[in-house]
């Protein structure tokens, strides 16, 4: 695993490890599906001192003025101090710097012409990100939040409206999507947040319902047709993090999304030798799986439909070729002939015991053991998990309009929030590895801190929260761990200020 710019305070022998085979846990959803039941950690349920929902009635300033006006008002104010409850924040500016956030920030909205009212790139794009990361809903509440926190994280004296940042998410060029997502992606890759051998692909359908017009399409769960986008997502099954996703209508024909798509997970994942597409029943199609065996090196594993003739492939499976799987469930592995692919394709069948129910996974991976092929699958649910953690805290379905390129902004932006949260838990290790994003909120981020500009150095003074021995070792030297990575420990959009953090013990008092 890649230690990250924190890993200099990581104990040499500390390792994480590959997650054990749980075969034990494997179990079938109510749909038929595989799922790997991962043991969960216990949530921490904080009473939140301060609730961003709190929210003032009243007239936010205009950024009508110069750049250089916002600069001076937001060190004018960091100069006396001010009080917020969402310190967390600012642990993920190390991060930030490491993706070289101004970079990507300029890549959505280039030449200076295209940010105006006194905002530039960077401040765009970290007031929709912090905002998202503290778990506003939509983005016509920003301007109206009363904690300073939020936005000095972002670089700014106050929040923009919901107007702003609606404008400028209105002016993003869909050519420049492909590039950002990209770009973002191989970062992820290179500094160890995405491994890029295992894949889940999954589809995740948002429903619209505005007067609008727009085509309507079959949504699955709900099993009748709606107004809706879908979001084409590609997951890293190894770390949980997003790589890439496209958003369509949902009229389009998927099969025609999915070459083009797969190429750019491809040119993501670059040197890995070869890579596992994982994905379900709605990629069940022969001429696709055709496709794919044609495919240098990329291997895929879905799960069968019960289409008769493929029933009858399965029943027709002696059971002298079974073998315990685990508690409950066998294991076979043979192979299948599907309509409109010519190739022979390795057939795992499992059969629940306690039932007769017999599940085929389909893959043209021929050399790894079957066991790890079902643990592959079974952790195929993990992309569910990704999206109900995306939309329960950083609400995926709030779509911000029904434009193309405003909405895959929108979601670009929460996917990379939540990609931070996971690089954060990461870094931290210990209680916090396990927790989701609301935990991770509850535990870190929404903690209260005082900020102060002393000479050059934004000082984070945290007051004592439970944990914080994990944070305080691992934020120790933190400028020095920065330049060891060739990251330039200054912050930008804080006037090239550089981030101390400071710690409170029960009595207030500072802790080294």
């Amino acid at each position: 695993m890649n230690p990250g710019i924190l890993g200099a305070a990581i104990p040499s022998d500390y390792d994480e490890g590959e997650p054990g085979l749980l075969l034990a846990k494997v179990s079938v959803s109510p749909d038929g599906d595989l799922i790997l039941d991962e043991i969960a950690s216990e949530e921490l349920h904080i009473d939140k001192e301060h609730d961003i929902q709190t929210l003032a009635v009243s007239n936010v300033p205009a950024f009508g003025k110069s750049r250089g006006d916002v600069a001076t008002a937001l060190m004018k104010l960091l100069t006396g101090g001010v009080e917020t409850y969402f310190g967390g924040l600012f642990l993920l500016i190390p991060f930030l710097l490491q993706i070289r956030v101004c970079d990507l920030a300029r890549t959505l909205w280039p030449g200076k012409e295209k940010c105006s009212r006194g905002l530039a790139p960077a401040q765009v794009m970290l007031a929709i990100f912090f905002s998202a990361i503290s778990g506003l809903k939509n983005l016509s509440k920003v301007g109206a939040v009363q904690d300073p926190g939020i936005a000095i994280a972002a670089g700014l004296p106050h929040l923009p409206s919901g107007a702003t940042l609606h404008q400028h998410l209105n002016i993003i060029e869909a050519s420049v999507l492909d590039e950002i997502k990209l770009k973002t992606a191989r970062i992820l890759k290179r500094i160890g947040m995405i491994r890029g051998r295992i894949i889940n692909i999954d589809i995740h359908v948002s429903e619209y319902f505005g007067y609008q017009k727009l085509p309507e399409g079959h949504h699955g769960t709900k099993k009748k047709s709606v107004k809706c986008w879908c979001n084409m997502t590609a997951q890293d099954q190894d770390t949980g993090n997003p790589i890439f996703h496209y958003v369509y209508l949902r009229h389009q024909n998927p099969f025609e999304v999915l070459p083009g798509f797969i190429n750019k997970v491809r040119s993501i994942v670059g040197g890995a030798p070869w890579f596992t597409l994982v994905f379900d029943r709605e990629f069940f199609k022969g001429e696709f799986f055709a496709r794919l065996v044609k495919m240098p090196k990329t291997k895929f594993i879905t799960i069968a439909k019960n289409y008769k003739t493929i029933v009858e492939q399965l029943e027709q499976v002696p059971e002298s070729a079974f073998h315990k799987l685990c508690e409950g469930k066998d294991l076979a592995t043979t192979y299948i002939h599907v309509t409109d692919c010519a190739a022979p394709l390795r057939l795992l069948v499992i059969k629940v015991l306690d039932t007769g129910k017999l599940i085929g996974l389909i893959t043209n991976d021929e050399k790894t053991a079957p066991e790890m092929l079902v643990i592959r699958y079974a952790r195929r649910w993990r992309i569910e998990n990704l999206f109900k953690d995306v939309e329960a805290f950083l609400k995926l379905d709030h779509l911000p309009g029904i434009r193309q390129p405003k909405i895959d902004s929108m979601l670009y932006i929460k996917f990379l929030a939540f990609s931070m949260f996971n690089y954060l838990r990461q870094q931290l290790g210990g209680q916090f590895a396990s927790m989701n994003i609301e935990s991770i909120y509850d535990a870190l981020l929404h903690r209260k801190a005082h900020l102060q500009l002393v000479d050059d150095r934004l000082i984070v003074r945290f007051s004592f929260f439970k944990g914080q021995e994990i944070v305080i070792e691992r934020y120790r030297n933190l400028d020095a761990k920065l330049r060891f990575h060739n990251i330039d420990p200054r912050i930008p959009w804080l006037g090239n200020a550089r981030i101390s953090f400071v710690f409170e013990d029960k009595d207030g008092i500072p802790v080294s």
